[in-house]
């Protein structure tokens, strides 16, 4: 989310996959060590909720180094499948659900079962995506209003331009 998103400034970890495991591994604790990390600030626990099904787009590349992500849709899956409220994942979620711009509860729950094995779609996913959606709809409502507040603002000020100068400030 925050590479490929900016969504914040800075994050506690990196989710990755990554290979040969052991070799990145021993060279990610010499890292933390070094900078004061946690041991777990590389970790591969994503690998749990990548599906093959996920498409997948290179952000950077080098010469022994390939960086990628999901789709933003497949992140949303994730993000939800995890259904971790403590964490950023409810804010990542409605995030991601405005960048799709998702029309209702519905296209949520096909978007989990396009990218989210069965077994792995629980109760607590069901809710969690309830309640992310709630907030992605209240956000959405709210942003309206200030899209049209600005609107209306603005109108005011060019209305306000066109008026000979006697008029524009009606109150003397």
């Amino acid at each position: 989310m925050t590479l490929v998103f900016n969504t914040r400034d800075a994050t506690q970890d990196v989710d990755a996959i990554f290979e040969p495991r052991n070799q990145i591994s021993v060279i990610s604790e010499g890292i933390a060590k070094e900078n004061g990390l946690s041991e777990t600030w590389l970790n591969d626990s994503v690998k749990a909720y990548v599906e093959p099904s996920m498409s997948q787009q290179i952000i950077f590349e080098f010469t022994a180094l390939t960086v990628k992500s999901v789709d933003a849709e497949s992140l949303l899956a994730m993000k939800l499948a995890a259904a971790r409220p403590e964490g950023k994942d409810f804010e990542d979620a409605a995030t991601l659900m405005q960048h799709l711009q998702i029309e209702d509860i519905d296209t949520a729950y096909s978007i989990l079962d396009k990218h989210i094995p069965k077994s792995q779609l629980t109760g607590r996913v069901s809710v969690f995506t309830q309640a992310v959606y709630q907030k992605y709809e209240k956000d959405k409502d709210v942003n309206s209003l200030d899209k049209v507040g600005k609107e209306v603002r603005e109108a005011s000020i060019d209305l306000t331009r066109n008026l000979p100068h006697s008029q524009s400030n009606p109150i003397r």
